[in-house]
């Protein structure tokens, strides 16, 4: 396998870079399509309704979750952390919402996405702080380590 990946490094480059690409914008679509309230608002759980979708969606995600940690590996190619992120993003599982709010809470994470998606025109996300008060600013650092 390292000797194919050796006399193939300018196709195994052009296949890393586009998967790259194509994961940071799948990455930065998903963070400029959440409506601005979404972490503040509680998740819908609708029991029936939609429920072919809601499959769909999680088995995607969980695909994505797959190919992340395999692109993860030495020698394949592509962004497979961030395709890690979006598919667990897509996952339902219990707990979702308090991972989301602490990887939100990492220095600068929410500060770059709110700057993204102003840039784009897009409100900033509004996240809860310690109180259940709602902010679009970044946690304070009392906050970071709760």
């Amino acid at each position: 396998m390292q000797h194919w990946v050796m006399d193939h490094v300018v196709l195994v480059s052009v296949m890393s870079g586009l998967a790259f690409v194509a994961g940071l914008v799948a990455a930065v679509g998903v963070a400029v399509v959440l409506p601005e309230n979404y972490f503040v608002t509680p998740p819908e759980h609708r029991h029936g309704k939609g429920l072919a979708k809601k499959i769909l969606k999680n088995v995607v995600g969980v695909v994505a979750i797959l190919a992340g940690i395999v692109m993860s590996m030495p020698l394949v190619p592509g962004p497979g952390i961030v395709i890690f992120v979006v598919g667990l993003s897509m996952t339902d599982f219990p707990g979702k919402r308090k991972v989301e709010l602490k990887a939100l809470r990492i220095p600068g994470i929410l500060s770059g996405l709110n700057k993204l998606r102003k840039s784009l025109g897009r409100a900033p996300l509004r996240v809860p702080n310690a109180s259940g008060n709602s902010t679009s600013h970044q946690p304070s650092v009392t906050q970071r380590f709760e």
